[in-house]
């Protein structure tokens, strides 16, 4: 495993830019731990502010996505070479060069090797399709490095390197019929069926937003019974949320209830997915009374809905869940873009100082501290942060698919090209899975919240105490004094976990912070008796991640576990089990999953 002597900033390659889309440096390790992930098992979500939230975001709003070529971008670097034509001289020259060793045989180039696209033998057993795979390495590498010497601003770099990578993976060898030999191979077995059912799937996936290989049929699952499937009933709806109550599976329960705030992109159930994989179902199953948010999905018509809206309807949601279990704390989850929620209410409950109706945070993949060197700088400036706020206020909302469609062009290989190959080149049917049906079933998102999220962003305003008022209360995350369970991702790209530890040194509480072994959905979806996992722990909290990571140490199994009885430890003992759901004041509603879930962005 690495340690921080072994970790260092370093540019990343061509191939890996192209899949992370969160800009040139990153902390790598320099040699990473082999970890198989399969990107079956990882579906693209934009699901917790931060750099790719930001730039996705503004890719739709101020035409990132209508401009994708950067034209402006690729006329200044035009103009740059022109000025310093010595510039290209050392990429041309090693294209060149690496051409000459591709010729005769002796170029060691590789695709990266985590490009499913080439998981074919015949990309290196046979002599053609070797070389095919070696030059397009050899010219895309030549292309990043153009740019790299160009030392273009950081706005113009940033837009140039996402063309460029778009460019470099659109045309690649294995994106076309008779240049992949697991195409040709599928068109030899099934006499070129194989290219007509391609045809018929393109043909019905560019008629719908985001106009992209699906990899989920809306008839793939059934809410209620395949997912989001833990017996329940929603107890309290108003405009912009529904709150669920689950039923219990053991005769006594904790006496503090728990209430999970979902991310605000995508729908609730990530927490509540399959059977067997089910946090909900997990964690009613050791005892844990659980109540979860269901977000409205909004249209137009909800575009005021700002953050004032969501932290009172993360309050009202409190008091109904201690109202109805009679408890005086509840504890609380997060997820994502819903922990950077669930951490300002709490601080506004500080500052009104009932906060001790919290028993605890949890808070997977969550990122308040929206300073790190390597966010994304050149793009979200005021006058943009602006421009896309009046832009998606006369739209009333931020389009789910218009999001997802940004983001997948900023990481085009796992979100477009590995689906292009498998569904429209081979024909093979993509497998049935919860996190895909779950990852497509996406939100909208209000332009009063977009607008109070950019503006959040732009001023970090969560790591300046008193500089952000919510409800009309100046904030402090320092006054938060609630026991809090930090969860991130080791080879998450959206939420990186230095970013995730960052906020043990804004909070004014005991932290617990751990480390799994897994990306962003990886690091929640961590069931006991799953595939290989694993997860660290520390005994302190240092300012400096690498300190924390030199003195962590390894354990086997799921955190759910560790969390579990994390929680156990911060309840006040246990009370048999309520014999039914809701009380007089707030009644059964009708059963889990509700009703807001099974709207759709499609329909509104």
């Amino acid at each position: 495993m690495s340690t921080p002597e072994t970790t260092r900033l370093r540019p990343e390659s061509g191939w890996e830019r192209a899949n992370s889309g969160l800009g040139w440096w990153r902390l790598q390790e320099l040699e990473p731990t082999e970890i198989d992930v399969d990107p079956t098992s990882e579906p693209v979500v934009i699901d917790a502010p931060g750099p790719a939230f930001d730039t996705a975001l503004l890719a739709a709003a101020l035409g990132m996505a209508r401009r994708p070529f950067a034209g402006r971008e690729t006329l200044a670097l035009a103009g740059r070479l022109a000025r310093r034509p010595h510039l290209a001289i050392r990429p041309a020259a090693g294209l060149a060069v690496e051409t000459g060793r591709i010729v005769t045989g002796g170029s060691g180039a590789t695709p990266w090797k985590r490009d499913r696209r080439y998981g074919d033998q015949a990309w290196r057993g046979n002599p053609l399709f070797r070389r095919m795979a070696q030059f397009h390495t050899a010219a895309g590498d030549a292309l990043e490095t153009l740019v790299d010497r160009a030392n273009l601003d950081a706005d113009a770099d940033y837009k140039l390197h996402i063309a460029v990578n778009n460019l470099v993976a659109a045309l690649s060898p294995a994106n076309f019929p008779l240049s992949n030999p697991a195409s040709l191979k599928a068109i030899i077995d099934t006499g070129g069926g194989n290219l007509v059912t391609g045809a018929r799937r393109f043909y019905k996936d560019v008629r719908t937003p985001p106009r992209l290989p699906v990899r989920s049929d809306p008839d793939d699952f059934e809410l209620g019974v395949d997912v989001a499937a833990t017996p329940g009933a929603v107890v309290l709806r108003t405009e912009l949320m529904e709150l669920i109550q689950y039923g219990t599976s053991t005769k006594e329960v904790r006496t503090e209830p728990l209430l999970i705030v979902p991310s605000v992109v995508n729908k609730f159930y990530l927490t509540d997915l399959a059977p067997g994989r089910s946090l909900v179902e997990f964690a009613t199953g050791e005892g844990q009374q659980m109540f979860s948010i269901s977000w409205r999905n909004p249209g137009p018509e909800q575009r005021n809905l700002g953050l004032d809206a969501y932290i009172s309807a993360i309050i009202e949601a409190l008091d109904a869940v201690l109202a109805i279990t009679g408890a005086e704390r509840a504890h609380t989850l997060g997820v994502c873009a819903g922990g950077q929620l669930l951490t300002i209410a709490v601080a506004h409950l500080a500052a009104k100082g009932t906060q001790e109706r919290v028993a605890s945070m949890s808070l997977p993949v969550c990122v308040l501290h929206h300073g790190e060197p390597g966010s994304v700088t050149g793009l979200l400036t005021r006058e943009t942060a602006d421009l896309a706020s009046a832009a998606v206020m006369r739209q009333g909302v931020v389009k789910g698919a218009t999001l997802q469609g940004a983001l997948a062009w900023l990481r085009p290989i796992d979100s477009i090209w590995w689906a292009w190959v498998q569904r429209y080149l081979i024909a093979a049917d993509m497998p049935k899975m919860d996190l895909f049906y779950w990852s497509e079933d996406i939100t909208n998102l209000p332009a009063g919240l977009v607008s109070d999220l950019l503006e959040l962003t732009l001023e970090n305003s969560l790591a300046s105490p008193g500089s952000m008022s919510v409800l009309s209360e100046p904030i402090d995350l320092g006054a938060v004094e609630v026991d809090t369970y930090l969860i991130a991702g080791l080879t998450d790209h959206l939420t990186h976990w230095q970013s995730c530890y960052r906020t043990a040194s804004l909070l004014g509480s005991e932290c617990e912070f751990i480390l799994v072994s897994g990306g962003h959905l990886q690091a929640i979806l961590r069931p006991p008796g799953g595939r290989a996992a694993g997860y660290r722990t520390a005994d302190r909290t240092p300012d400096n991640p690498a300190a924390w990571l030199a003195a962590a140490e390894e354990h086997e199994g799921s955190w759910w576990e560790h969390w579990i009885e994390w929680l156990g430890r911060r309840s006040t003992g246990t009370r048999p089990a309520p014999s039914r759901l809701g009380d007089r004041k707030h009644p059964l509603v009708e059963p889990a999953p509700g009703r807001y879930v099974h709207v759709r962005a499609a329909d509104l």
